[in-house]
């Protein structure tokens, strides 16, 4: 019973009336149980299917995003055909309907079951590295379908999106120091040669000694004769009674500078004689002229080979033994001597042995002459007054090539050709010692020696600074009547009067050899340095894959 108020009302159910009122509740119940089932049972199904789809949505956005040619910024037909087979594999089927989306308005898409390459997005923006894929399904419902909603369409959009991963690999710069190069280029050497000297007459006589008194004039004066042309690998020493005179000198002059004092040797204002054209004498040690030489030089001329001596008692036989040969002179040369000995080439030998001509009045100028040579450190010695020599000269058999101041090369006698001997030889002495003693000692008054006198022993060349040889020693008168050329490695003249004139070739000075040297050239030439930059190598490295939307 219900009571509203005082009022009353009341309700009775009859026993039975209940059965109708359960099927009313039940059919009223049936919808909304239905509406449950589909919900739970479609619902979940469609839920599903979006789910796939979504799923196969963002595949196939990865792998075309994965396929794009980023240097270009194009999606291939390899690149679509990615998103195709990566959409079928999750379950959309879009062989037929696969396509490049065609919206009216990209900002606003409404096409589906496409792709849009490049992405544009709400705002209207383009990105050419990301791609959308849009993907729709129909799901076939099973609650839904009583009622005639037999299916639904589900739907589903992704970005991929691709960037490059950039490495880099940096080389560091180099820094190349400048260098300096110094180089030096040596300057030129000039090298010339003065002309050859003449004495300018007959030459008297040659040292090869280097000494400053390789040539010793001494004694009491030469009156107003003067002496002829020497020439020295040293220099002339005067001393003794003025005046004393030598018309031409070839010496050391920038070793022996002194020797002859300079002046009045060398000054012609202050070296005066009426042989040489002047109206007085002056009363002086002195050289006419000066020539410089730069020693040593050799022997002007060429000494003669050594002869083999004959045997004991065999005579000398021109034809078969000149010059090579040479007979037995004994040691002692008087009056007599040439009546025993014929004409030719006469020796004598043994160390200390001198062969002396020591008589008055020799004259061995008649015929055809004689030649001595002293042999194995023999000497030779004249003392007698009035001693007359002249040099072998074969009477016949042999053609004459000697000029007065000139000694031939090579000439023929007997058929033979005769080379490098010296046909105006007088004397040869192949004594030599630094002791004083002489190898050729010419002493007496007024004698008259006409040829070559040789004293060349040891044979060294170049000399030494202080070296000594052989000496050839002239005193008293046959100063005056001397005729020939002397070559020795030291010469002492001491006579009374001073007219030897000689008769050897003029003799010849070898031009001076000048060597000049041109200042170096330095040149300096610098190479600045250089820095070559670092350098930034930019590689891809790999792509990185994202879903942006």
């Amino acid at each position: 019973m219900l009571s509203v108020g005082r009022a009353e009302i009341k309700l009775r159910i009859q026993p039975g009336g209940e059965k109708g009122q359960t099927l009313i509740f039940i059919m009223l119940a049936m919808p909304l149980f239905f509406s449950l089932m589909s919900l739970v049972v479609d619902g979940g199904n469609i839920l599903v299917h979006k789910r796939n789809v979504q799923v196969a949505s963002d595949a196939a956005a990865l792998a075309m995003a994965q396929s794009i040619d980023l240097a270009t910024s194009t999606c291939n037909a390899a690149c679509r055909n990615q998103g195709r087979d990566y959409a079928k594999k999750n379950g959309v089927d879009v062989d037929s309907s696969w396509h490049k989306c065609n919206d009216a308005d990209p900002a606003n898409p409404t096409d589906t079951n496409c792709w849009a390459f490049p992405y544009v997005d709400k705002s209207g923006v383009s990105h050419p590295q990301q791609v959308e894929v849009r993907l729709t399904n129909h799901v076939t419902t099973f609650i839904a379908g009583v009622i005639g909603l037999y299916g639904a369409n589900v739907s589903a959009r992704a970005v991929g999106a691709t960037s490059p991963v950039y490495g880099a690999s940096t080389t560091p710069g180099t820094t190349i120091q400048g260098t300096t190069t110094i180089s030096t280029i040596p300057g030129g050497i000039h090298t010339t040669t003065d002309p050859d000297i003449l004495s300018g007459g007959s030459g008297v006589a040659f040292t090869m000694s280097r000494l400053c008194t390789a040539i010793n004039y001494s004694g009491s004066g030469s009156g107003t004769a003067v002496l002829g042309a020497f020439a020295t690998n040293g220099g002339v020493d005067f001393s003794g009674n003025k005046p004393k005179k030598m018309t031409w000198l070839g010496y050391n002059q920038a070793g022996c500078g002194n020797n002859p004092v300079r002046p009045p040797s060398g000054d012609p204002s202050q070296c005066l004689a009426v042989a040489w054209g002047d109206l007085t004498d002056s009363n002086n040690l002195c050289v006419r002229t000066l020539a410089p030489l730069r020693p040593p030089i050799n022997w002007p001329v060429t000494p003669p080979p050594l002869p083999t001596p004959l045997a004991a008692g065999v005579p000398f036989n021109p034809a078969t033994d000149y010059p090579s040969k040479c007979a037995d002179a004994g040691t002692s040369i008087g009056a007599n001597w040439a009546s025993t000995h014929p004409p030719g080439i006469y020796c004598v030998s043994g160390a200390n042995t001198s062969l002396q001509f020591s008589s008055n009045g020799v004259d061995l100028t008649n015929g055809a002459g004689y030649t001595f040579f002293a042999l194995g450190g023999a000497k030779i010695s004249t003392s007698g007054n009035s001693l007359k020599l002249k040099f072998y000269w074969p009477a016949t058999g042999c053609n004459d090539p000697r000029p007065t101041t000139g000694r031939p090369q090579s000439y023929v006698c007997f058929g033979r050709t005769i080379t490098n001997y010296d046909p105006e030889t007088l004397f040869y002495a192949t004594y030599a010692s630094a002791d004083g003693n002489c190898a050729v000692c010419l002493q007496g008054q007024s004698g008259d020696l006409t040829g070559d006198i040789f004293a060349p022993k040891p044979d060294v060349f170049p000399p030494g600074p202080t070296q000594t040889g052989g000496l050839v020693s002239v005193g008293g008168g046959a100063l005056a009547a001397g005729q020939g050329f002397i070559e020795s490695w030291n010469l002492k003249i001491a006579g009374n009067t001073g007219s030897y004139s000689g008769t050897g070739a003029s003799i010849v000075i070898p031009g001076q050899t000048h060597t000049t040297t041109d200042p170096d050239t330095t040149t300096t030439v610098v190479i600045p340095g250089t820095t070559i930059a670092g350098t930034v190598l930019v590689t891809t490295s790999a792509t990185t894959l994202a879903l942006d939307e």
